[in-house]
């Protein structure tokens, strides 16, 4: 028999804060959801099922939506934040959480808006959840129109299911729809430089990945990964992620690397990490944000504190940009994009990505993209990647590049396990349902002359 869970109060209203701040205020799912767990004393089972919830129903959303709009009507009319957020939260549970019992989640939730918004709202939702227990063997009616259907019954804007049906047909793209929509395992990346892929796998109980030599995932985060990840023997990093800094080797030893949009510097670190038998290579990390790049050294000060890196505030989007003042060996721009890709772990962000957004990334990427190419030696390697698989921001944004800059030519990596990876000659397209990590495009050039 398999065992109850409940979730406790203070776990449930974690839960339906978070999801009211990421409605309300368009905050980021991670930095909030993280917040509020950091500053909530809850059990280590409470922390997980808590997460389960909160991702999945960001997930579900429209599917959600469609079964409460049946007992409801307009649910954005009739429904204030919380009394939706609770609701939303409750009914993921009841259609997609076997362990917790019925009476449990109804309870639960009338109870939490209850103590938030009155017998009144209380009231009301119990009536709506209970409506919806009594239709839940009947099931959703089908919506004839085929996009439709197949958006609301996997959660995703129109748009968005049309494109994905357009590319791989029904039958594969339901498994690209299950896949974004599954909690995703825990990957990390090992600071081999500091500890064996042994040592990692025995002691922090993991198993390896299944594309980078320096993956590992586990189900959670267990008190041995976050002791390493504190010390730095590891970083929590997707094994797409990681591909992309290995589309650099090899590395110009003595040479000199430019992580171009460094973010919080996952890349760079990997970058710094496998450079380590080789102190002599120059390696510059620029980002648009101070902050992000006064992070980023404090982590290295922690991890690398021998390393040398030179950091610079940079906006890769301006016209003409005149820096640096000598070519690099090989350029990284991890450029900004719509972060379709990684909707598995950001999954609010299907519903703020629309077409002009997209067009307005990847206008931004065509300036950035010939600033750093500008960067890069005669003989040089740039490698252009983002984490999304718009045609717009992958495929059509190359073509446009190597048009412009007939100097650059796609090239295969050496590396016989990323060779197999590749689509074509240099490009690597990863996708969660046929390599199990977040989506990215990597495109892989040479320059010549």
């Amino acid at each position: 028999m398999a065992s109850v869970e409940t979730t406790s109060h203070a776990a449930r209203r974690v839960v339906v804060e978070a999801l009211v701040r990421v409605e309300q205020d368009n905050a980021y799912s991670h930095v909030v959801f993280d917040h509020l767990l950091r500053t909530t004393p809850l059990s280590d089972p409470d922390r997980r099922l808590a997460t389960r919830i909160f991702y999945g129903t960001l997930a579900m959303q429209r599917h959600l939506d469609a079964w409460l709009s049946r007992p409801v009507g307009d649910l954005e009319q009739r429904t204030e934040p919380w009394v939706r957020a609770t609701l939303r939260a409750a009914v993921y549970q009841l259609l997609f959480l076997d362990r917790t019992p019925t009476h449990a989640v109804v309870h639960s939730a009338v109870e939490l808006v209850k103590a938030q918004r009155g017998r009144g709202a209380a009231g009301f939702t119990n009536a709506v959840l209970r409506a919806i227990v009594k239709q839940r063997e009947a099931g959703l009616p089908v919506p004839t129109d085929p996009v439709v259907r197949f958006g609301v019954q996997h959660s995703l804007p129109d748009a968005m299911a049309e494109t994905v049906l357009a590319r791989f047909g029904e039958e594969e793209a339901s498994r690209w729809a299950e896949a974004v929509n599954a909690p995703p395992n825990l990957t990390a990346r090992v600071n081999l430089s500091r500890v064996s892929m042994e040592e990692a796998l025995r002691e922090w109980q993991a198993e390896p990945g299944a594309l980078a030599p320096a993956a590992i995932t586990l189900p959670t985060l267990n008190p041995a990964l976050r002791q390493a990840t504190d010390a730095g023997s590891c970083a929590i990093q997707d094994e797409g992620s990681q591909v992309v800094v290995h589309c650099l080797e090899p590395l110009p030893l003595g040479g000199s690397v430019w992580d171009a949009c460094a973010g919080q510097g996952g890349k760079t670190m990997h970058l710094l990490d496998l450079l380590a038998p080789d102190p002599t290579t120059r390696v510059w990390a620029t980002d648009l944000h101070h902050r992000k790049l006064e992070r980023l050294r404090k982590r290295l000060n922690k991890v690398f504190p021998r390393a040398t890196l030179n950091t610079k505030a940079l906006d890769l989007g301006q016209q003409g940009l005149n820096w640096p003042s000598e070519p690099f060996d090989a350029v990284l721009l991890d450029a900004p994009c719509s972060g379709l890709g990684v909707i598995r772990r950001h999954p609010e962000t299907r519903w703020r990505r629309d077409l002009p957004t997209i067009e307005a990334l990847a206008a931004l990427q065509h300036v950035a993209l010939r600033n750093v190419a500008a960067a890069v030696k005669v003989g040089g390697l740039l490698v252009y990647a983002v984490c999304t698989n718009t045609a717009q921001e992958s495929v059509a944004q190359v073509e446009s590049f190597l048009q412009d800059c007939p100097d650059f030519r796609l090239e295969s990596s050496p590396l016989p396990w990323l060779m197999a990876l590749e689509s074509a000659p240099g490009l690597v397209e990863l996708l969660p349902h046929r390599h199990g990590c977040d989506g990215f495009f990597i495109a892989r050039m040479r320059r010549q002359s």
